[in-house]
This record gives C-alpha cells, structure tokens and sequence, in this order.
C-alpha cells in the first residue's frame, strides 16, 4: 500500500474467506491485471504456511520456499540466467538480512 492510504477495518467469516479464494484462483490472471498494477504472476496457495501466525516468520518461510522460482517468474532476464546455487546463495541472504523483529509482531 502506498503511504498514507487508509482503509476501514473489516472482518469476514471462514466461509467468505473460502468463498473469495475460491474466486481468485478461479479468476485469470491477465482479468486481475486488468484492475491491478501489481500483479505480475498468479497467486500461489499453499496450507502448508497456514499454521504461522506472525507476519514476519510467514514471510521468511514463504520467501524460503518461494522467492527464487518467483523472482525468475518476475524478472528472468536478470535472475533467469543465474544457475539455482547462485540464486538459492541470494534467497539465502536475503532471508538471513529480514529483520528479526517487525514493527508490529502480532500482525
């Protein structure tokens, strides 16, 4: 989000989380670039991480699972022509430089 944007609080049920994620895998991806700068590969759904309830151990784990195949997705002609030693050697530091502590640990 972009500094300062501001949203209303909201929750929603289990049901409508299933019901929304339902939705957006069934959705293209090129129908959510139509409405999103951002969204430059699918989204991936993985349980595995469900159990994680920081935000900061979520992303670590995420990234170590899935950072090199996303950043050759995203960007091939740089990490594209790097063989998967090299780029698991940059995955690697960039987990091990995320900081330990985030802003707000409970989120």
């Amino acid at each position: 989000m972009s500094p300062g944007a501001t949203w209303e609080p909201f929750s929603i049920t289990e049901s409508e989380y299933e019901n929304l994620k339902n939705e957006v895998q069934a959705t293209s991806i090129e129908n959510i670039q139509a409405h999103s700068r951002y969204a430059d590969v699918p989204f991936i759904f993985d349980p595995s991480f469900d159990h994680l309830q920081n935000r900061l151990e979520w992303s670590r784990e995420v990234c170590k699972k899935y950072c090199a195949q996303w950043m050759r997705r995203v960007n091939p002609e740089i990490y594209g022509k790097m063989d998967d030693q090299t780029l698991r050697k940059v995955v690697e530091k960039m987990t091990k430089e995320m900081p330990n502590k985030a802003a707000r640990p409970d989120r």
